[in-house]
């Protein structure tokens, strides 16, 4: 069983993320449920992972603040 840390080592949390607006990340998604590869949620967080138009998006859902943020995969990290 991974860590926490592990996890969001993993998932990108703690770098090579660049945090985009919701508009933006629609626009690379868009209403497309293929491009989403990979899921996880616990008590707190909600997070899902897609793979669109060459990039990697990544969606975190805060369930205690209702705190929706996109991320985009930092190339240059």
């Amino acid at each position: 069983m991974k860590t926490k840390l592990e996890r969001l080592l993993r998932d990108g949390t703690c770098c090579g993320w660049a945090e985009i607006p919701r508009d933006a990340a629609w626009l690379l998604v868009g209403n497309d449920e293929i491009s989403c590869r990979d899921y996880y949620a616990d008590d707190v967080l909600e997070t899902s992972f897609y793979f669109a138009h060459g990039v990697h998006i990544k969606t975190v859902c805060n369930f205690i603040s209702g705190d929706v943020q996109y991320y985009i995969q930092d190339i240059n990290a």
